[in-house]
């Protein structure tokens, strides 16, 4: 079945009804990452083994940072699951307990290899493409291959509003490895959704490119969301490295 074309923006758009499924593919490596048109990453087979995952932030137990929901109502809810205007958000948002959390360091969770950037227009104009970024600035899409009860496993991390990237498509990258820093990017020519800089973050057991978000799919229920991401937090308490 050919897939129509995923038009991500995750605050504008209507909810549709397509699904999309985990490709699991049998090569040694698939070629060049990237974003497809049907709105899916290519899946890397033979990838580096992650012995464990670490949080984002502050590795170990996550110092200086407030685990959402953040206290401060001014704030967005931003705790797994919480229904918004834009849909059902799939992620735990960053910040800081004090003071801005721009320019902290952002670390991949595990080791995995790099299948999806997209690029701020403002802040990467000549690497930026089209309108995909529009509500999320820069963002960063790792997989992950990992080994529980004997059985291969396979998750996607996704960092978004990034104020820098510093990973490259298709590179290996090892947990706790500096990747980019926190921002506030959106893409949208200069204007700003947020008034306080924070880390997007999201774990995902399907193959769906960086700018994808719930609402795109049609994903209307908490257990629609469930099929194609895990709670962050959870997920790495988990697994944290023995």
């Amino acid at each position: 079945m050919s897939l129509p074309r995923i038009h991500p923006h995750p605050r504008s758009r209507k909810p549709g009804t397509l699904l999309i499924p985990v490709v699991l593919l049998s090569a040694f490596v698939v070629a060049s990452c990237g974003s497809d048109d049907d709105g899916t990453v290519a899946v890397v087979t033979g990838n580096v083994v992650a012995d464990g995952f670490d949080f984002p932030v502050a590795p170990g137990e996550m110092t200086g940072w407030t685990e959402p929901p953040h206290p401060d109502e001014r704030f967005d809810p931003s705790s797994y699951l919480v229904h918004r205007e834009d849909g059902i958000h799939p992620s735990i948002d960053f910040f800081r307990e004090e003071g801005s959390s721009a320019g902290e360091e952002l670390w991949a969770i595990g080791d995995g290899v790099v299948v999806d950037i997209v690029y701020d227009r403002e802040a990467y104009p000549d690497k930026h493409e089209g309108d995909q970024d529009e509500g999320w600035g820069n963002l960063i899409l790792i997989q992950h291959d990992y080994v529980e009860n004997g059985e291969t496993k396979r998750i996607w991390s996704q960092y978004a509003h990034c104020a820098t990237v510093e990973v490259e498509l298709n590179q290996i990258v090892t947990r706790n490895q500096r990747i980019g820093l926190v921002g506030k990017t959106d893409g949208t020519e200069g204007r700003e959704l947020w008034d306080v800089e924070h880390l997007h973050f999201e774990i995902r057991t399907s193959n769906l490119s960086a700018s994808v978000y719930p609402d795109d799919l049609g994903l209307d229920t908490d257990e629609k969301v469930s099929e194609y991401y895990t709670h962050p937090l959870e997920f790495i308490r988990e697994h944290r490295p023995r």
